[in-house]
């Protein structure tokens, strides 16, 4: 079974690594942690306890719908 962690109270550095994962969660690490003032070691760090406590679900990809060849969305 996957057990979650209790997350700390989201502070402001959770709050702009989240608006950062939430555009393009295929930032690299190294670039969110310039962005926001901390090392990529404790953007990591951050990510990965979000990750285990459920903050951060699961990551997914928009697909473009006629690229594709599809006319509805379908997830599993």
């Amino acid at each position: 079974m996957n057990k979650k962690t209790i997350m700390k109270p989201l502070d402001k550095f959770d709050r702009a690594i989240l608006r950062i994962v939430q555009k393009d969660n295929k930032t690299p690490q190294r670039q969110i942690a310039e962005i926001v003032h901390l090392s990529a070691a404790a953007v990591q760090r951050r990510i990965a306890a979000m990750e285990k406590s459920g903050t951060i679900k699961h990551n997914s990809a928009v697909l473009d719908v006629h690229a594709v060849g599809m006319n509805i969305t379908a997830t599993e």
